[in-house]
């Protein structure tokens, strides 16, 4: 985990708490300390710590509102498209079309997230 991801996940924790609702069997979170990330995957979710940060899944299969890709609003004409080098998200916000690049997907999708929910990095 970069320091780059973690400043957005960290922005986005009210907007995933209220997504994801109580912390699920499985559900990964980051602790930071001085120098260290670390990220752990819990299985039960009362032993979560309050200043835990939540990672939710890039792509979640069973639950896909709980996942990146479920949380970016699309219409029909937004796309994702992963190459070799980069990630392009195209999302539409007030009626206007915004391309979004990243070196991966979660980080396009977390970009994404942060401008349709006007949350500044």
């Amino acid at each position: 985990m970069t320091d780059e991801l973690l400043k957005y996940y960290k922005a986005l924790q009210p907007f995933f708490k209220e997504k994801m609702g109580d912390w699920q069997a499985g559900d990964e979170f980051a602790i930071k300390s001085i120098n260290t990330i670390t990220l752990t995957v819990q299985e039960d979710p009362n032993a979560i710590p309050d200043h835990a940060i939540r990672i939710p899944l890039t792509i979640d299969d069973i639950n896909p509102e709980r996942g990146l890709l479920g949380m970016v609003k699309m219409s029909k004409s937004d796309c994702v498209i992963i190459g070799g080098i980069e990630t392009l998200v195209s999302i539409t916000i007030k009626g206007v079309d915004e391309i979004i690049v990243a070196d991966t997907p979660t980080l396009a999708l977390l970009k994404a997230l942060c401008a349709q929910k006007g949350v500044e990095i």
